[in-house]
């Protein structure tokens, strides 16, 4: 099982780098989204938008620097624990989605999931022990961390798809 921290890392980063081009590529729609989320006014709601954005990307360096990897997995889990707590309390709004990018999709119990689950994903890296693994285990780790990075991203896309 020491291949979970690589695993955990790569998940986790490559959602939040994901989650921050996504958000860049569209500032004005998730500046407004976050607004409407936090119930603050639309130029608090873009600074904040802003302020998240720095946010996902400086826990994303902690996760891919070796050093401080434990340490960006821990605040890794507190953002997605967080987000969980942000959408939880969002649902009943049918706010759309600003988690990567501008969405129609509303927020809904699937967001909610998806974040508590991306949680425990780093919470386990976290605790995981950081071990050399030889390079067909690292083949495998990273092929499979880039379908939990696609099933998180297109968790919308994935949901709607059992649902019909």
């Amino acid at each position: 099982m020491h291949y979970l921290a690589l695993l955990s890392r790569c998940v986790i980063a490559g959602v939040l780098v994901l989650a921050v081009v996504s958000k860049l590529r569209a500032p004005a729609e998730v500046g407004s989204a976050v607004g409407e989320l936090l119930k603050v006014r639309r130029p608090v709601g873009r600074r904040l938008a802003r302020l998240l954005v720095v946010a996902e990307l400086g826990v994303a360096a902690l996760v891919i620097i070796p050093g401080t990897a434990q340490a960006g997995l821990v605040a890794a889990a507190v953002l997605m624990c967080g987000f969980a707590a942000l959408v939880w309390a969002n649902v009943r709004r049918r706010i759309p989605c600003p988690c990567f990018g501008p969405s129609r999709t509303p927020l809904g119990p699937v967001h909610v999931v998806r974040n508590l689950v991306l949680g425990a994903v780093a919470a386990v890296g976290a605790a995981a022990p950081m071990a050399a693994l030889r390079p067909e285990e690292v083949v495998m780790t990273l092929v499979v961390a880039a379908f939990g990075v696609g099933l998180a991203v297109f968790a919308d896309d994935v949901h709607a798809l059992f649902r019909t």
